[in-house]
């Protein structure tokens, strides 16, 4: 601060740094949150969906944090903008020193706070160094989202707009960073980049998406933890498939004893972390493994029970006359739950609603299945000798998928219960046959070939091909692919196989989606709401005019088949998109185990073709390359080397891929 300065300067310092010093914290804590969030948006590349973890982990140490946040007059000014809001209070704190002061005009203002440094000497004080070194990291997270969701915003409504895949990336991290807990910048950018090391960087490994924004950041309507207990619902109709299923899962999966649990290898070997020192031992991990078992549990029971509740509301709809489906496809349930006269109605509105939490929309296409970018945050909270059982969902996030499993299995438990006094019956689910298969496409599915029928080792060379290529472009799907193709393979199994088929719809939409995207198709709806809002949702999976089963998209992901085969593959795609969307609307009608078989082959088939697809286009895109280095004294020759190379990239962790090519 200058030499001389006026009383009112140092009265003002005085004061601020005194009873006042909550204002000026509050102030100077705002600007030191966002100048650390303007450093680590610096560090993220977009492009590849990771931080610059050098860079972003020194927001961790004190001293470098310091030097991140300068002295300078963009912090001084910044400071002054923050105090601009608490004028009239200092102004009237002032003007009771005495005659003299007249502090309406901003010019005053401004010499008081700026010119005679007052701002300047009250980021010296060892209070607010102390800011500095003690900022919650998980306040910085919030503002580098909102940084994002703001340079969405900006390009969407620019003359050149992001890509497809571009602004899903910024989307993705903008959702990551808004969401997680951890005051960590080591563990932060360890979980991001870790989400990241697919070939299709976040979008394979995070997986909850950021929906609407606006010039100011995110603008979603983000919902708060779950604090309900965690509910078995009863069965409203006797035994119903569907129902009965939600209910048992529902029961077991607290206990440990879910699908995972059940098919997976629970108690296998294990491996101890490199270098160990903290003692943790082989039992602590096998707790960790069935923690993360939970979690992903907990996906496919809220998928399949909000395939349980549609499959009520339509129930009674169809009982009380009330039109909820066309020749073609399901109507809308928001189009018609006004009518049913409901008590729960909130609680399924609450679900669906795209103005409210969304979770109907956003689980059935994989956006609420963030089970590895939050399992980390999930073990920190939670003591791992101790999982606990019904009642305590794991971890504090509202997205934490046991949050949202338990609010699903609440919403179902209430509507079961209102239901039973209507006497819902079996003629009610007449509609299930315009959306499930019927018997010929399902005498289809069954005399499919399947390679995994074909013997031991061709089977497991299948296994390990699709276990192989899940991991590089999709890693987040790993888990759900070994369960499908493990449960599968065992054979029917009256309790599991109508739960597997849930896993295999959530593997296919994510990897239809992915291929998609990946051959240039846009998946992203992407469009203005209410005036300058921007809204981004993903495709539907139909033949609509932006759905992703339209015919020129099943063209491009067939296009490498050969054409006396193609035919058989596109319907092979469809019956899987067809039987997939019907489990979104509760409409299976029966599991048996020919059906264990049909669909099996239909979902296999398809990832196999979606494989095959995918494989082929980064192949040529790759072999392209690779071709332009070569001296092309036989370009025939050359081509079927690059090829060769660049599918390398692809198989290098899977020697049987080769063998199957």
């Amino acid at each position: 601060m200058p030499s001389e300065r006026s009383r009112y300067a140092q009265f003002l310092f005085t004061h601020l740094t005194g009873n006042g010093h909550a204002a000026w914290r509050d102030c100077w804590l705002s600007v030191v949150t966002d100048i650390l969030a303007k450093y680590a948006y610096g560090t993220l590349d977009f492009r590849m969906g990771r931080a610059d973890s050098s860079q972003f982990n020194r927001l961790d140490d004190p001293i470098s944090r310091s030097r991140i946040v300068p002295i300078d007059e963009e912090a001084i000014d910044a400071c002054y903008q923050e105090l601009r809001q608490h004028r009239r209070s200092i102004n009237e704190l002032l003007e009771a020193q005495g005659a003299g002061w007249h502090g309406q005009g901003t010019g005053q203002f401004k010499r008081l706070l700026i010119d005679e440094g007052v701002i300047e000497d009250l980021i010296r004080t060892a209070n607010s160094t102390a800011v500095i070194t003690t900022t919650n990291l998980v306040l910085v997270w919030r503002r580098v989202a909102h940084r994002i969701a703001t340079e969405v915003h900006s390009t969407e409504s620019s003359a050149q707009p992001d890509s497809d895949w571009l602004v899903q990336n910024k989307l993705l991290m903008a959702e990551f960073f808004f969401c997680t807990e951890l005051d960590s910048g080591r563990l932060v950018s360890d979980r991001l980049n870790r989400a990241s090391e697919s070939i299709h960087g976040p979008r394979g490994g995070l997986i909850r998406m950021l929906s609407l924004v606006s010039e100011e950041g995110v603008r979603d309507r983000h919902v708060e933890q779950w604090g309900g207990a965690w509910r078995v619902p009863a069965v409203a109709v006797p035994n119903d498939l569907f129902l009965d299923a939600v209910h048992q899962e529902a029961a077991d999966l607290p206990q440990g004893e879910g699908l995972m649990h059940r098919i997976l290898d629970k108690d296998g070997p294990v491996g101890l972390p490199v270098g160990n020192n903290l003692g943790v031992t082989v039992e602590h991990v096998k707790q960790g493994r069935k923690l993360m078992y939970r979690q992903y549990e907990s996906c496919v029971l809220t998928y399949m029970t909000l395939g349980a509740i549609e499959r009520l509301l339509r129930a009674a709809a169809q009982q009380q006359g009330i039109q909820h489906t066309t020749p073609d496809r399901p109507i809308p349930v928001l189009q018609w739950l006004n009518q049913l006269g409901l008590t729960s109605h909130d609680e399924v509105q609450y679900l669906w609603d795209a103005e409210q939490s969304n979770f109907r929309n956003q689980a059935m296409h994989g956006s609420l299945l963030d089970v590895e970018s939050k399992r980390q945050e999930v073990s920190l909270q939670q003591r791992i000798e101790a999982i606990p059982e019904s009642g305590r969902p794991l971890g504090t996030d509202p997205y934490v998928p046991e949050h949202i499993a338990a609010r699903c299995l609440d919403c179902l438990s209430q509507l079961a219960q209102e239901l039973q006094t209507r006497h819902i019956s079996a003629v009610d689910f007449s509609w299930q046959s315009q959306q499930w298969l019927t018997p010929d496409e399902i005498d289809f599915g069954s005399h499919l070939h399947c390679d995994f029928l074909d013997g031991y080792a061709l089977a497991e060379a299948w296994r390990s091909h699709i276990a192989a290529f899940v991991r590089t472009c999709m890693p987040c799907m790993s888990i759900f692919t070994q369960t499908g193709v493990y449960g599968w393979v065992r054979g029917y199994d009256q309790r599991d196989s109508f739960l597997l088929f849930m896993v295999w719809g959530i593997v296919f939409e994510a990897l239809y989606r992915s291929t998609a995207q990946l051959c240039g198709i846009p998946v992203l709806q992407r469009s203005r709401y209410q005036g300058t809002y921007r809204r981004f949702q993903y495709c539907m999976l139909d033949e609509t005019e932006a759905g992703l089963a339209r015919p020129e998209v099943m063209d491009r992901l067939l296009e490498h088949i050969e054409s006396n085969d193609r035919d058989n593959a596109r319907t092979t795609l469809s019956l899987a998109i067809k039987a997939r969307n019907a489990m979104c609307h509760g409409s299976v009608p029966q599991f048996n185990e020919h059906l264990h078989l049909a669909v099996g082959h239909l979902y296999l088939k398809s990832v196999q073709t979606l494989m095959t697809a995918a494989l082929h286009h980064m192949t040529s895109v790759g072999a392209y390359y690779y071709f332009e280095k070569y001296e092309h004294d036989d370009h025939v020759k050359d081509w079927i080397k690059a090829e060769g190379d660049a599918l390398q990239l692809f198989s290098r962790h899977n020697s049987q891929a080769l063998a199957i090519r």
